[in-house]
């Protein structure tokens, strides 16, 4: 995003006529790890995932670290920075105020009092509030999506916790604290769980060998995928096969 010649950002939302932005950054990214200061008609959030910055608010320097963040007003000069040069994961929002007012009668009650109130330039956010803490948790819901959909979409493969953590890049703890959380259980266990069940389909459906489904589906051997297919249905592939296939008869 560039700015305007009255120093105001040009925001180029996600889509037209939708005004909306959120984007998923490093400070690492900016000269000098220092955003331009800037100004716009959007509320902006800013939630620090990792590391820490410095951020400025009409002059006021704030510190944040990880799981805190600011929701600063519209119209405030703001950016953030580290003169320390050390990295900052973030996460940046920005809401133009015509989104939040369905009705004239709404926008002049409950909008334009909040974002014309100079005494409200920002709002420092905690995770030990409720409501603020729901904002890192709904980040928390993303990651862990995109590191479930990632393994969805490659399981045929040979795939370590590495890999799956820098799907959502987060550290292999993290991916692990996430996964415990949302699907009560690891990362590998996902991972096998899924395997198996689209072998199961294969069983059921096809009449592949079982050492080409076991292949198909990311096991390194037939007598693996049996070993492991026993471990979790109680029964072996062909066992699973036979059953199926005469109860649909």
């Amino acid at each position: 995003m560039g700015l305007n010649e009255n120093n105001s950002e040009k925001v180029c939302y996600d889509i037209p006529h939708y005004p909306v932005y959120i984007r998923r950054g490093l400070l690492s990214h900016y000269l000098n790890y220092s955003a331009p200061n800037h100004w716009h008609d959007d509320i902006e959030l800013i939630a620090v995932l990792s590391g820490e910055m410095e951020y400025s608010v009409n002059g006021e320097i704030l510190a944040l670290k990880k799981g805190q963040g600011l929701l600063v007003n519209a119209g405030q000069m703001h950016f953030g920075f580290s003169r320390k040069k050390t990295e900052c994961d973030f996460i940046c929002i920005l809401l133009h105020p015509m989104l939040l007012s369905p009705l004239p009668s709404f926008e002049q009650d409950f909008i334009l009092p909040v974002i014309r109130n100079q005494n409200f330039p920002y709002l420092f956010l905690h995770e030990e509030t409720s409501w603020e803490r729901a904002i890192y948790e709904n980040q928390d819901l993303n990651i862990v999506k995109k590191m479930a959909e990632f393994i969805n979409n490659n399981y045929m493969g040979k795939l370590s916790l590495a890999d799956i953590a820098a799907a959502g890049a987060v550290g292999q703890s993290k991916c692990c604290k996430l996964f415990a959380r949302f699907f009560f259980q690891t990362p590998t266990m996902y991972l096998t769980q899924h395997r198996l069940t689209k072998s199961m389909e294969l069983l059921l459906n096809t009449d592949l060998p079982v050492i080409e489904i076991a292949l198909s589906v990311g096991f390194g051997s037939a007598s693996y995928y049996t070993e492991t297919f026993r471990k979790w249905i109680g029964k072996t592939p062909s066992e699973f096969r036979k059953e199926g296939k005469f109860h649909s008869q």
